[in-house]
């Protein structure tokens, strides 16, 4: 207290303001103890400068529930989440555009949290509370309300409901294709983002043209996601193999593949899945020398990984184990 009274008033809010700035990159960039750090220590600072009710604290606590509900502390974070719905929700019913704004994005803390907690019906609420209240605050054809509507979309396919997921992937896409003319990573992303939900909902003719837009437009933006390309690639891919075009399928998973080595040269469970699902392709091609070498590598940087369901694992081992077989079997008699 002394400190910051040496500080001034001005002085201590900037800093409070830098520290919050600084947490959100070190969440960003994955560094949640850093950023839960930070984060508390902006919020000392605002709760000795304003009042318990401001708005300042109340958006303060709702970022620091989204560093918590991220680091798994779920109640903290839902307790921190209520506390700050509950003040904005008193400066909201003055029809203030900000504060309908920030109690939108406050919503989206809890709607985390009920699911991991098992609380679908109350996530749910308020997802579509935080989506109404964007609608108002800025419009229907706003951006943010785009992203809502695929929050609440992504949501709802988890509940095994891709069907009324659809619709609101539909709506995002044409938000941004109006609101971003051209080429752009939102609008390309929600392309395929529907292509997925399309697939899941057994429905790949629909899918098979929105893939190629998005990979297209993700090729074409400066700067492009590798990893998001390769997950395009990778799905464009699987549309081409369950059509019965493995040869077609073929480059597009190497290409994914190595999109996934340039971006994270290092073990990781997208690369594994990513050797395995081109190891699975060259096999069905008869290349079985390179599909035993690819399944093999896959199988070893799981182990090195170490977790991963059972089943999973089973599925690795098998394809090594189908792939050994074929070599035995394509080999020259003695």
């Amino acid at each position: 207290t002394e400190a910051l009274g040496a500080l001034g008033a001005p002085q201590a809010a900037r800093h409070a303001w830098a520290k919050m700035t600084l947490a959100a990159i070190r969440l960003e960039e994955g560094d949640l103890a850093q950023a839960e750090q930070l984060m508390r220590e902006a919020r000392a600072i605002r709760a000795q400068l304003v009042e318990p009710s401001s708005r300042d604290l109340s958006r303060t606590d709702s970022s620091l529930a989204n560093v918590l509900a991220t680091r798994g502390a779920l109640d903290e974070a839902l307790e921190l989440s209520r506390r700050a719905v509950k003040e904005l929700e008193v400066h909201s019913r003055t029809g203030d555009v900000e504060s309908c704004s920030e109690l939108a994005a406050a919503l989206t803390n809890p709607a985390r949290v009920h699911p991991l907690r098992g609380d679908r019906e109350d996530a749910e609420r308020c997802m579509r509370e935080s989506l109404r209240l964007r609608e108002e605050a800025v419009g229907t054809g706003h951006p943010e309300v785009a992203q809502s509507l695929l929050n609440l979309g992504i949501f709802l396919e988890t509940q095994g409901r891709v069907v009324d997921a659809i619709p609101l992937y539909t709506r995002a896409l044409s938000i941004y294709r109006e609101r971003f003319p051209g080429d752009h990573p939102k609008t390309a992303w929600a392309l395929h983002t529907l292509v997925q939900a399309l697939l899941a909902a057994g429905r790949p003719d629909e899918a098979a043209p929105l893939s190629e837009q998005a990979i297209a437009m993700m090729r074409a933006i400066p700067g492009f996601d590798p990893n998001r390309l390769a997950q395009m690639l990778l799905v464009r891919g699987y549309l081409l193999f369950v059509a019965g075009d493995a040869s077609a399928a073929e480059p597009l998973l190497a290409d994914s593949l190595s999109l996934r080595r340039k971006a994270s040269p290092s073990d990781s469970l997208e690369l594994a899945e990513g050797l395995y699902n081109l190891a699975s392709i060259r096999l069905a091609l008869g290349k079985t020398e390179p599909a035993l070498a690819m399944a093999e590598e896959a199988r070893s940087m799981l182990d090195r990984l170490g977790a991963i369901e059972s089943e999973r694992r089973s599925d690795f081992e098998r394809l090594v184990a189908e792939c050994r077989a074929a070599k035995a079997q394509s080999a020259p008699s003695p």
